[in-house]
């Protein structure tokens, strides 16, 4: 019996022994697959790219989409030539429109010799404002201006399309031109004139000289001019040298 109990203690420690020899082959068998794995892999070119989330935007075509509020380049840089964007709307700019401004019909340092009748004025300025024809004062509805009693260029005091010029007896030359809001204007007293009828001028455009006339023969050379608004108001241009036609 006891032959046979040290038989199984020795069978026992055998493939103990056994055991323990194969874990062991196993564990350092793998340690060294896992080795000879990471040392190929560790040799090759390949790499993984993990994107990284705060990269710029990318467009279709694979180039980078400048960022729209700031230059492509430094503007600081002294050869810096643009472009500089800076979120204008392309599609739809801004236009300022200028608008024309009544200016005196003459370019010259020409003086006023008779004024507009304004019952507003002082009576000393209403004395200026009254011609004598055939025994009657009458109040002159317009402005009368002279140069050293020299001919001189009269010139548009606004655009506008020439509506009629007539040969007077007692005005000489008269050229009536009227804009697109219907305000007249008169220039009378001229010696000579450069427009026809149905033609557009533009303002201080060349239009004719002044001269004499026999309504006024006491002013010598001068021109006269007189306003009237589409309402058929006369204006005094003396209010409105300076200001904007549109709010004539």
């Amino acid at each position: 019996m006891k032959a046979k109990f040290a038989n199984d203690n020795v069978r026992k420690e055998f493939k103990s022994t056994l055991i323990i020899a194969l874990v062991a082959v196993l564990l350092f068998g793998g340690i060294g697959l896992i080795r000879s794995a990471l040392s190929h892999s560790g040799s090759s070119n390949s790499t993984i790219i993990v994107p990284d989330v705060n990269d710029d935007p990318v467009s279709d075509n694979g180039n980078e989409e400048p960022d729209q509020n700031y230059p492509l380049e430094d503007p600081e840089q002294p050869d810096y030539e643009g472009p500089y964007y800076d979120n204008e709307d392309e599609e739809n700019p801004t236009v300022t429109v200028v608008e024309e401004k009544l200016v005196k019909p003459f370019k010259v340092e020409a003086k006023t010799v008779r004024y507009f009748f304004d019952l507003e004025d002082s009576l000393e300025k209403q004395q200026k404002a009254v011609y004598y024809f055939e025994g009657v004062y009458k109040p002159s509805l317009g402005m009368d201006f002279s140069y050293n009693d020299e001919k001189f260029d009269v010139v548009a005091a606004f655009e506008g399309t020439v509506k009629e010029l007539v040969s007077d007896s007692l005005l000489g030359y008269v050229v009536k031109i009227e804009n697109e809001n219907g305000l007249v204007a008169t220039y009378a007293s001229l010696s000579e004139v450069n427009v026809k009828e149905g033609d557009v001028v533009k303002q201080n455009d060349i239009i004719g000289k002044a001269g004499t006339c026999s309504l006024e023969s006491d002013l010598g050379n001068h021109v006269y001019f007189a306003l009237t608004n589409a309402e058929g108001k006369n204006l005094n241009p003396e209010k409105y040298f300076g200001k904007e036609i549109k709010d004539m």
